[in-house]
């Protein structure tokens, strides 16, 4: 899974932010990523949000603890790894099996947009359970990264534009900025 959020959407100190020697820009060579996907899986999704965000992960792929998920809901785009425990379980007849990233979105979007400087975790709080999530809200302008527990690890960096990288695979993330955080 990659994730790459314009350095507009999560500004970054100045001492994280860009400049780190052979790091590339995600943002305006998607070229990469995708050479990178198809690398790992034949069947990878990529989508570019505009000009602001890019998404990627392998449906298929589980790097070890689960495959990601992805939803949208008009301008919000949320990927998702894990169960979340205290989701009541519909009956599996009328409703299907529980859509976990359907009640994170839902959740997201009931929270006013925080202002700045604060951030938007507040719904995520309400569920326990190990799962992470990666969601941009593009009318918003707004990015959640919860990276949540041991097996479910993000890692993030920041690109030669300052963009800010996420992801699961510390490779991925040293090749876009030649160093992990």
């Amino acid at each position: 899974m990659l994730a790459v959020f314009s350095q507009t959407l999560a500004p970054t100190p100045d001492s994280d932010n860009n400049g780190h020697p052979g790091s590339v820009d995600f943002l305006k060579d998607e070229s990469l990523v995708v050479k990178h996907f198809q690398s790992l899986d034949s069947a990878p999704v990529i989508f570019k949000i505009g000009s602001s965000a890019l998404m990627a992960y392998s449906p298929d792929s589980t790097n070890g603890s689960g495959s990601w998920s992805f939803d949208s809901r008009g301008d919000i785009f949320c990927l998702f790894k894990g169960s979340i425990e205290n989701v009541l379980d519909e009956p599996k007849d009328r409703m299907g099996p529980v859509n976990y990233i359907a009640r994170v979105i839902e959740a997201c979007k009931a929270v006013p947009p925080p202002p700045p400087g604060f951030t938007k975790l507040l719904p995520l709080r309400q569920f326990t359970g190990n799962f992470a999530v990666i969601f941009y809200d593009a009318n918003e302008k707004h990015v959640i990264v919860h990276p949540g527990r041991d097996e479910y690890e993000l890692y993030r960096g920041f690109d030669s534009a300052g963009n800010i990288v996420v992801s699961d695979d510390p490779v991925v993330v040293e090749k876009a900025c030649s160093k992990t955080c």
